[in-house]
């Protein structure tokens, strides 16, 4: 645990100042604890994997399918409510830890700040992003069962 708060901290750090997202240092705490919790969920299922999976590369394998379907229903590819209902939208974009990693950064990096439009006419876009749903709570008691 030492070892990944290091590897978050310190990349977390520099990504962080390098991208310039939401200046503040809560929004960096944030930021840094989503990271840290988003790094902790991904080698505990690596870890799970390894345990039931005797071959190695089969393990790999699996993981990184795994992954996959986690971040294709994540809602980075597709807005939360466009994702498709009966399978990839309820069960399995709600167990994706990487749907509420993102949704979090993006209340993190997105509330508060307004962007001007294209057209000078047109009024300035906020960028609240309306499906946050993100609490605290949540995202520690994800991080406990999945840890």
């Amino acid at each position: 645990m030492p070892f990944l708060m290091l590897i978050t901290f310190l990349s977390g750090t520099v990504c962080y100042f390098m991208v310039r997202l939401h200046p503040g240092f809560e929004h960096y705490i944030f930021f840094v604890l989503c990271l840290y919790a988003s790094v902790t969920v991904v080698e505990s299922l690596m870890m799970a994997i390894a345990s039931v999976v005797p071959n190695f590369l089969m393990g790999i394998i699996t993981g990184a399918g795994i992954q996959g379907i986690f971040m294709l229903v994540s809602g980075f590819f597709w807005l939360p409510k466009d994702i498709p209902k009966p399978v990839w939208r309820y069960p399995m974009s709600y167990i994706s830890f990487r749907f509420w990693a993102l949704q979090g950064q993006y209340q993190n990096d997105l509330k508060g700040v307004v962007f001007d439009n294209r057209t000078p006419d047109l009024p300035k876009i906020p960028g609240e992003y309306s499906s946050c749903l993100l609490d605290a709570e949540l995202c520690l008691v994800l991080k406990l069962l999945c840890s």
